[in-house]
């Protein structure tokens, strides 16, 4: 064979190689192009958030909200769980979310079998309407109606809010079959399963979270029988954070409130983008958005501080959360939820983080993420009990 012919095949395999290796690489090369050229070039680390449905976690998960964390080098990434708060709790537990929402009550309850894996570092809402017991008129139509049809089958979600309403129901009105026994529970997987099954006239009787209770009571055939607009720090959603995660990663959990405080201020301020997003997100009409909104009453970093968590010295200083978890034990314990109280020490502080509040609040945030106002979320059509 002459040295051309060699030549030529040694320049045919080498080509060949090259070829393949070009086609191999060229998808590397063709991302490391775009994420180099765009901002996706700036994202630290993503973040992920325990969350469901509720409307009172709307803002934390909103497409402002997250724009403003990705503007800050974050990818946060929201995980519904369908009001599995076990399963929610569980995750932390494992650092599988850094982050998580939860009301008071569920995390008492649940949280002890994972011996508390994640602090409360803000107050997000207080239900005010939007948790509601409902129900077919012609069958159940108010609380005295409920106490006459013991072992009336009810639909709700356990270890949520609509579990904790039915306790504050039995404490309160005496509607004791509620605390006797289980005949009466139907137990789902979320509200949406919930209003399934009362719609689908299975039941009687459910217990729905927003957006579904204005779902429910667009049939006038339906009637809201107790709502938590008739109740006061009974149901109180909080946002959670991973132990460890705080400790390590102090940065992103400021970036974090930060940035949650100022979109609660910039959907203040503008009432009709709040309503446009959930519209486009929930698929629910104007009208049940705006009711949407009437049931929830968020809280912002100037009373989360002097109201909720006790940080600012002086005369307006108020523990609620303490108030709070405090009162939710003494429900639970009344309902055999809980023998005991299950804090270590019986302390209501060792699940609680002021730090970060406190330091941005002493940063004079509130200048920015609230202003003069004492309420990021101020309808007028509002009813706070």
């Amino acid at each position: 064979m002459n040295k051309t012919v060699i030549a030529f095949l040694v320049f045919m395999v080498v080509g060949t190689i090259g070829l393949v290796g070009y086609k191999l690489a060229k998808p590397k090369l063709d991302e490391e192009e775009l994420v180099g050229s765009s901002n996706a070039v700036k994202i630290k680390a993503t973040i992920s958030i325990g969350v469901d449905n509720w409307i009172g976690y709307y803002p934390l998960c909103s497409k402002q909200m997250k724009s403003r964390m990705r503007n800050s080098g974050y990818v946060l990434n929201c995980v519904d769980d369908k009001a599995d708060i076990k399963s929610r709790v569980q995750k932390l537990k494992e650092k599988d979310l850094q982050f998580a929402v939860a009301t008071v009550d569920s995390y008492l309850s649940v949280g002890k079998e994972f011996d508390y894996p994640a602090t409360i570092l803000t107050t997000i809402d207080e239900s005010s309407g939007g948790d509601a017991i409902v129900a077919w008129k012609d069958q159940v139509a108010s609380i005295d109606a409920l106490k006459k049809h013991a072992g009336v089958k009810i639909a709700f979600t356990p270890s949520s809010p609509s579990e904790h309403l039915l306790r504050g129901v039995a404490d309160h009105f005496s509607v004791d079959f509620l605390k006797k026994d289980n005949k009466w529970r139907v137990e789902t997987d979320g509200a949406t399963d919930a209003y399934k099954k009362l719609m689908d006239k299975k039941v009687p009787v459910a217990v729905l979270w927003e957006p579904e209770v204005s779902k429910a009571l667009e049939d006038s055939r339906i009637v809201k029988i107790l709502g938590t607009e008739d109740t006061k720090k009974l149901i109180v959603d909080v946002l959670l954070v991973e132990r460890s995660f705080s400790k390590s990663n102090p940065e992103i959990v400021e970036v974090l409130l930060t940035n949650y405080f100022r979109t609660l201020k910039q959907y203040k301020s503008n009432e009709t983008e709040l309503v446009s997003d959930i519209m486009q997100d929930t698929h629910v009409t104007k009208e049940a958005a705006e009711n949407m909104l009437k049931g929830v009453s968020w809280v912002n970093l100037h009373d989360n501080a002097s109201s909720w968590l006790g940080v600012v010295k002086g005369n307006y200083r108020s523990e609620g959360m303490v108030e709070t978890i405090e009162s939710t034990i003494d429900i639970l314990k009344n309902n055999n939820v809980l023998k005991t109280n299950p804090l270590p020490n019986q302390d209501p502080y060792v699940i609680m983080n002021t730090s970060f509040v406190e330091n941005l609040f002493n940063q004079g945030m509130t200048d920015q993420v609230a202003g003069a106002e004492t309420s990021v979320k101020e309808f007028k059509e509002l009813t706070v009990s």
